[in-house]
């Protein structure tokens, strides 16, 4: 998948999960009795929020974005819809264009990140597993822990 169509649709996502977090907030004011509706659809949206943010560090990387425009990408998952924006702004502005150039053929990788996302690039199945792996714990260590929702037995 190239950079622009995964960053597109982690963006869509986002902003998909954004809309299920409203209804569901709206639906457990008027009707207490869907915390786990709530619980279930926070745990989508941190999960999704979270893939957007692995998905932005990859480009960020990937794309040698200044270190504005990632933090930009990133603090736009914590207003409703506006990762929809930021995808158009960074598509306009040609942020996303080209491939992966990191990939089996590509440039060598000098710094830190640029060897992890490397090596995720050489492995795609056991890094995605990692990091979906990682997402998943850090969800349900969340969302297991919130003060005012029942805990889920």
């Amino acid at each position: 998948m190239r950079p622009k169509a995964l960053f597109t649709l982690l963006a869509r996502v986002v902003a998909l999960t954004w809309a299920l977090l409203l209804v569901a907030v709206a639906a457990h004011f008027f009707r207490p009795h869907f915390e786990v509706a709530l619980r279930f659809v926070l745990g989508l949206h941190l999960a999704s929020s979270l893939a957007y943010t692995v998905g932005c560090w990859a480009l960020w990387t990937n794309h040698r974005w200044l270190t504005a425009v990632f933090a930009r990408a990133v603090l736009c998952v914590f207003v409703p819809f506006l990762t929809l924006w930021f995808a158009r702004w960074a598509r306009k502005n040609r942020e996303l264009t080209g491939d992966w150039r990191l990939g089996r053929n590509g440039s060598y990788a000098y710094s830190v990140h640029e060897r992890g996302l490397y090596h995720w690039m050489r492995q795609p199945i056991g890094g995605t597993i990692l990091v979906g792996l990682a997402i998943v714990a850090i969800v349900v260590l969340t969302v297991r822990s919130l003060p005012g929702i029942p805990a889920l037995s």
